[in-house]
């Protein structure tokens, strides 16, 4: 397996990223990124997305190459995969995917988000998990600002535990189902 240790598109144009291959640094400041079902993250780096558009490509049936860890500070995003979460080499902490600004799409099939902090911009998820295993969708979600849509769940969806601030909106589903929920204060709106 090729590893592309440093990748950053910052143009008006389109970048196709095929191939079998891992990318340890991925930089999205704007244009166009696709990312190809067979293209894979670096355990202990991130990727960052802060403007621009992406597609990050399902993977293929039965495989296992999701993101480790994505933080999204504005621009327009399709996430297809889940997220598996990794210790930072930089700052030893743990991160999965991070959303501080823009509009990103959640379209994971069965593959789980491990770790989702939230805290601006606009998510929509439309599905996350397995329900027949049932298995979490989204294991733990901690939700301080911005806007966290599950109303276009076309399936049941788990999420094992939230945190949630008054500072955020979540608009729920009858499909959702929390665990557990650790509202901070009167926790967010929407779910009161």
């Amino acid at each position: 397996n090729d590893e592309v240790h440093y990748l950053q598109v910052n143009g008006a144009g389109s970048l196709y990223v095929t191939g079998t291959c891992s990318v340890r640094r991925l930089e999205l400041n704007a244009g166009r990124v696709i990312i190809n079902q067979n293209v894979g993250s670096v355990a202990n780096y991130r990727w960052v997305f802060t403007g621009g558009t992406s597609t990050i490509d399902i993977v293929n049936s039965g495989g296992t190459n999701d993101i480790h860890a994505l933080t999204i500070t504005g621009g327009q995003h399709l996430l297809k995969r889940g997220i598996q979460g990794t210790t930072i080499t930089a700052g030893s902490r743990t991160e999965g995917l991070h959303v501080a600004g823009g509009a990103v799409t959640i379209d994971a099939g069965s593959r789980n988000i491990s770790a989702m902090t939230v805290t601006g911009g606009t998510t929509t998820v439309l599905n996350a998990g397995n329900p027949d295993t049932p298995t979490a969708g989204i294991t733990n979600l901690l939700a301080l600002g911005g806007t966290i849509d599950f109303s276009r769940l076309a399936r049941p969806m788990i999420i094992t535990l939230v945190e949630d601030a008054p500072s955020c909106t979540i608009i729920p589903s009858k499909y959702l189902t929390i665990t557990t929920r650790n509202p901070i204060g009167p926790g967010a709106d929407g779910l009161n």
